[in-house]
């Protein structure tokens, strides 16, 4: 399922998406200023030199790093440089720029998440559509808190309780998107069935796991595939996660995360591979209706144990 959104969001669609969502604003205004430099027939070195930036500061901009605050004072001079004069869309950027910077609901955890983690988060809270690929770990959407504790005091053994509850906290409020978000996000998440037989916390702590799985699979909007641990790989495939949000021509963005970093690919051509793939794994997985007899499997397993 590729993407048809192969341009960068006008001004007026920009103002139409929620100020909540901080993140889809910077990396829009990043894409619509791309757009209007290109246009304009100038390099990002030449755009730099109207603000007294270098061009690699015009790529962060560009590209909506949010280490960097959006002055909107830059965005209006670049949108004049490039042959933006109506005042009104002009007030309109600007407004846009402040709303850029403001905190995401995530930030009351900013010090338990990295920065590109948390950038992350404000993504996954205002798509519509999420469909992700994990070959090593239950999905975060999808793990009940016992799961996530038990999860995370194996990882953070000397984290503090109150440390750990709030990684807790912040768990629950991702899974609550799955149910509780309207209008309802579109989820699709393909695992590698090796995942289903690491040792998380106790049996009863698993099967209410798969549970949980088995339950959550029935919500219209939500589907699940388990990729069999014997099918063989195309190569290194790691884990990803394409997100679309409800900014009209805004591409998908792909999340690829390292372990101490993370990549966000936005443009529609440079993420094609990724969706390709992603299309690839959910064909060879097993289908939805397959899948939920291996997590019944699983919870009998567990819930027996």
């Amino acid at each position: 399922m590729g993407s048809e959104r192969d341009s960068a969001p006008s001004i007026a669609q920009l103002m139409q998406n929620s100020s909540r969502f901080p993140t889809v604003l910077r990396i829009g205004m990043g894409m619509h200023l791309r757009d209007r430099r290109e246009s304009a027939g100038l390099t990002q070195q030449q755009a730099g030199r109207f603000l007294g930036l270098s061009a690699s500061v015009i790529s962060r901009i560009e590209g909506g790093d949010c280490d960097r605050m959006l002055d909107p004072d830059e965005v209006v001079t670049l949108l004049q440089k490039y042959g933006q004069h109506d005042r009104g869309v002009l007030q309109q950027a600007r407004h846009l720029a402040l709303q850029a910077n403001q905190p995401g609901w995530y930030h009351r955890f900013g010090a338990l998440t990295p920065a590109f983690q948390t950038v992350f988060y404000d993504l996954e809270a205002a798509a519509t559509q999420v469909r992700t690929y994990e070959p090593q770990h239950m999905p975060g959407l999808l793990q009940t808190p016992e799961y996530a504790s038990a999860q995370t005091w194996g990882a953070l053994s000397d984290a503090a309780r109150e440390e750990n509850e709030n990684r807790i906290a912040l768990r629950v409020m991702r899974g609550a998107l799955l149910t509780e978000k309207q209008p309802p996000m579109q989820y699709w998440a393909v695992m590698d069935e090796s995942i289903f037989y690491r040792k998380v916390g106790y049996s009863s702590v698993l099967a209410a796991q798969f549970k949980h799985l088995l339950e959550i699979s029935e919500q219209p909007k939500v589907t699940l595939q388990v990729f069999p641990r014997d099918e063989l790989l195309p190569g290194q495939v790691g884990a990803m996660t394409i997100l679309r949000v409800p900014v009209p021509a805004m591409p998908d963005i792909v999340y690829l995360e390292r372990i101490d970093e993370a990549e966000y690919i936005q443009g529609a051509e440079e993420g094609e591979p990724h969706r390709k793939m992603f299309d690839w794994l959910a064909a060879q997985a097993l289908t939805p209706e397959k899948s939920r007899d291996v997590f019944r499997q699983f919870y009998e397993t567990h819930r027996r144990a």
